[in-house]
């Protein structure tokens, strides 16, 4: 250990994710990364996926299944159908009653947990800086474990958590497509986490032709003082909302700010 490690944690966002894909996916992001970093930042910088759509895909696969003998394997608008129950039924189904022992709520956020601990311990069980890299409803899952750290809510009520698990040594946090507002805009006195420590900085990175990616700032006060807004080009269709970490206007400021980190230490 050269006492500069850094560690990335990655989160996916809604959606029909397999396993493999989203290992590639992340795979992906950090050779992309990587391209920008010199030889001694990439040889301190451990990555950490978190894989939390098993938590909820079981259930939706065997819902579509059932669909599917009723309306048919080449009913009209087929694919939309396909996009709405895995897109949308997330949100919904990580949200529904988060308070029970058996939610998935909890079941994601215990996922998240297991997978912060794994960073820590690839950090040699060292308090290292860490950065997340966030896309689409999992901007909003990281956002919520964020509060519950620091509140001592959700996964945190009966236990305490360490310091690295609050966040206390989390540096950057960088959400791409994020809806969160899609989540919040009907309700009143919403405020972001408090700033887990004097060095966070959350960018996020949204294309205006993205309807699934928002501005954060806009929201009120508090989310502009905490967050920076970056506008940026993924694609003219809806599409390119699953393009975010493939974009060098994504790469590249994230790569420089990696950089910056691992020279201050």
């Amino acid at each position: 250990m050269t006492g500069k490690e850094i560690g990335i944690l990655t989160m996916h966002g809604m959606g029909r994710e397999k396993p493999v894909d989203y290992e590639e996916n992340v795979e992906y992001l950090k050779q992309q990364l990587f391209a920008h970093l010199d030889d001694e930042v990439k040889k301190d910088t451990r990555f950490q996926p978190i894989f939390y759509q098993d938590q909820m895909q079981l259930q939706q696969e065997k819902v579509w299944q059932a669909m599917q003998q009723a309306l048919g394997k080449f009913s009209l608008w087929h694919w939309l159908r396909v996009f709405m129950l895995y897109y949308f039924s997330d949100a919904g189904t990580y949200q529904y009653k988060p308070y029970l022992e058996d939610s998935v709520y909890l079941k994601v956020h215990r996922t998240i947990k297991v997978a912060i601990d794994k960073l820590h311990e690839q950090l040699g069980n060292q308090d290292q800086p860490i950065a997340i890299i966030a896309h689409s409803l999992g901007c909003f899952i990281i956002s919520n474990h964020i509060w519950d750290a620091l509140e001592g809510k959700g996964v945190w009520w009966d236990a305490t958590p360490s310091r690295f698990q609050r966040f206390d040594t989390l540096r950057f946090l960088f959400t791409t497509g994020c809806n969160i507002p899609l989540f919040v805009a009907g309700l009143e006195g919403v405020v972001p986490f408090d700033r887990p420590n004097e060095y966070f900085q959350w960018v996020n990175y949204y294309d205006k032709d993205d309807p699934l990616g928002w501005p954060l700032q806009p929201l009120n006060a508090s989310y502009n003082q905490l967050v920076e807004d970056v506008g940026v080009n993924v694609g003219l269709t809806p599409l390119g909302h699953t393009k975010h970490w493939r974009k060098q206007a994504v790469i590249q400021p994230i790569a420089a700010k990696i950089t910056a980190l691992h020279a201050s230490l």
